[in-house]
């Protein structure tokens, strides 16, 4: 092109752009065309199949006959393009029969064995198609992938994730984010595990530091016997079994996370032994978070199921670190390779056959053309979740009472869920809502996070009264959060925990330091020592066994949501042992472990989305409480989290 015309060209272009902006229209945004392969079964009309493939509302079909065989690689050009013909007018029918308007040119290259689609088409089509592709492989065997992270950060840089994350199912934004704090050093990776299994299948994973710790015992005069001991693993500890949900598209999983951030804190009691002599028992205090839930998650979305206050030594006044569980699972079918230069024999081959292929689509388009939509009507169409399909779409609208007047349709598309509708503006936006009503989407998941306030007794008693009286908890609710965030030594958050469950199924998390203390003294044994030892025992041995007092969050939940996810019914047991056991100095109890406790189980009816104070206490006997006024607060929140169906 010589540069005069190539200016001239470029200067009408220019003009062109320059005038669909001064009257306001976008230029046409170009449709690309693309050639990729997916793994699909996809059949054309007049087969009854299995699975999400079949109108459960259709007659019974007739079988089609067989698919077209894939030529050998030797083959001639002749052959490999009659063999595309045939796949186009295969697969073409196939997708136009689920609801995809394909555009005039659409080619497609098909090996049935190793359920390989190649496919030219435009993109704006794909997303479509992928998603189809997916669901049609329902005979093929799967197996589930299942990744799971586990991040810790201070409370300033994950309290905002958490606090944008209450009500959403959706993670992808923020798992973005959180990696990208992770290569500032904001947050760091604790651990990771990918697991494979089966559906229906437990499968357990466990990293860390064993070590052996003593339950019980006898002493002879010099050291200790016939003790026993059980396995303590510091690290993580992840049972997990996923299977696919109630609801398609989405899986059900259950997880029960065991964590001991440190190994466990090592000392010494003294037991009285024979005479005057006393003996040393080695006792471990073990910093223990365990969570347990089942919930649902859409395959390939990331999701925080758990939060919490991570256990250490002593738990600092200054230790303000949380704890995450992000977690990903995925259902791969087990197919056998793809087949190789699928695509890219379909790509040499696909601008001769454009201009011939997919008469079906040219027919519709044509159809479309000479058969305009009635006065006053429009087409949509409309997605539809699976428990719609519980009866025809048809007979739902019309008991709806939503007119169906002459000239108006109702096609059902079973695989892609949607109905292709034509009917007026307002029946149209009315059969939508009928289609978003709660009812049609299934119980939602119900996301439960507990909040222990510590602080100022007069400033907490006051928040708590205006959070109680107040039209707007919400308001007040980051109030006291704001304030705990600057400063810290007039109202502090003690202890967070966050997980989820389905509505009606228990939720169990265990968050705190298990102190190890020696039970009251019995009766010495009876026993006879062992024949090699015998000698050595010149009297009855003292014996002693371990028990378990525990410092921290035990929270149990079993919560269910009303039709309309607005109004939590929730059974609470919540125990918070806010410092560690003492000895009773002196009285009929002296010597005794005396316990430091707070407990609180309550039926409670809640709103959903809104924190409510469902706990209050004053901290008896902690050190720095003496001479001081102080309270400490319990927080619940429950959210109903309504998980999507997937679009991809």
């Amino acid at each position: 092109m010589r540069l005069s015309a190539f200016i001239k060209s470029s200067a009408s272009f220019l003009l062109l752009i320059s005038a669909l902006e001064a009257s306001g229209a976008k230029p046409p945004v170009e449709d690309p065309w693309v050639t990729e392969t997916v793994r699909g079964q996809f059949r054309p009309p007049g087969e009854q199949v299995s699975g999400p493939a079949a109108d459960p509302f259709a007659p019974e079909y007739i079988p089609p006959p067989s698919p077209p065989r894939l030529p050998v690689t030797t083959d001639s050009s002749e052959k490999w393009e009659e063999s595309i013909k045939k796949c186009t007018q295969w697969n073409a029918a196939a997708l136009e029969e689920l609801g995809v308007t394909l555009p005039p040119g659409t080619l497609f290259l098909w090996d049935a064995s190793t359920s390989s689609l190649a496919i030219h088409t435009q993109s704006s089509v794909m997303p479509q198609i992928r998603k189809l592709a997916r669901r049609s492989l329902t005979s093929a065997p799967e197996t589930i992938s299942v990744h799971a992270t586990v991040l810790e950060g201070r409370q300033n840089a994950l309290l905002p994730i958490l606090e944008e994350t209450y009500t959403s199912s959706d993670h992808r934004a923020v798992s973005n984010r959180l990696k990208g704090l992770v290569a500032e050093g904001k947050v760091r990776a604790v651990n990771e595990f990918q697991l494979e299994t089966r559906a229906g299948q437990r499968v357990t994973a466990k990293s860390g530091a064993g070590t052996q710790e003593t339950l019980s015992g006898q002493w002879n005069a010099t050291r200790l016997q016939q003790h026993i001991t059980e396995e303590y693993l510091s690290g993580f500890d992840l049972e997990l079994e996923a299977s696919e949900g109630t609801i398609p598209e989405q899986m059900e999983v259950s997880f029960v996370l065991k964590q001991a951030n440190t190994l466990p804190t090592r000392r010494r009691e003294k037991l009285a032994g024979s005479g005057d002599k006393t003996i040393e028992v080695p006792l471990a205090d073990q910093h223990n978070s365990h969570l347990e839930c089942t919930t649902q998650l859409v395959p390939g979305t990331p999701r925080i199921v758990a939060a919490w206050t991570p256990q250490y030594e002593g738990r600092p006044a200054n230790q303000d670190s949380i704890h995450l569980l992000m977690v990903e699972a995925n259902l791969l079918p087990v197919l056998a390779p793809e087949t190789p230069r699928l695509k890219e024999i379909l790509a040499q081959h696909a601008e001769r056959l454009k201009s011939r292929a997919v008469k079906t689509a040219a027919v519709s388009v044509e159809k479309s053309a000479a058969n305009p939509l009635p006065p006053g009507m429009e087409s949509r169409s409309i997605k539809v979740p699976a428990a719609f399909l519980a009866e025809h779409p048809e007979d739902l609208i019309k008991k709806a009472e939503i007119p169906l007047p002459e000239g108006s349709e109702c096609v059902f598309h079973s695989a892609s869920r949607t109905l292709q509708v034509v009917n007026t503006p307002e029946n149209l936006d009315a059969i939508q809502a009928l289609a978003d009503l709660p009812r049609f989407r299934g119980r939602p998941v119900l996301r439960h996070t507990v909040h222990i306030l510590h602080g100022d007794g007069p400033t907490l008693r006051q928040w708590s009264k205006e959070m109680t009286n107040t039209a707007d908890p919400a308001s007040k609710w980051q109030e006291i959060l704001k304030l705990a965030s600057a400063h810290p030594e007039q109202v502090k958050l003690l202890e967070l925990v966050r997980t989820e469950t389905q509505s009606e199924k228990r939720i169990s998390v265990f968050n705190a330091t298990e102190h190890m203390l020696i039970a009251p003294p019995g009766k010495p044994s009876d026993k006879e020592a062992e024949e090699d030892t015998v000698k050595e025992i010149q009297e009855p041995a003292p014996s002693f066994e371990i028990q378990y007092c525990h410092v921290g969050l035990v929270v149990q939940a079993d919560s269910i949501a009303n039709a309309d996810g607005r109004i939590i019914e929730c059974n609470l047991a919540l125990e918070y042992d806010y410092a560690p056991p003492t000895l009773v100095p002196e009285g009929p109890s002296a010597n005794q472990e005396q316990y430091h406790r707070a407990k609180v189980a309550t039926p409670l009816v809640m709103q959903s989305g809104v924190p409510q104070i469902v706990g209050e206490w004053v901290p008896l006997h902690l050190p720095e409480s003496a001479g001081k006024d102080l309270l400490q607060i319990a927080v619940l929140r429950v959210d109903p989290i309504w998980i999507p169906e997937s679009e991809e």
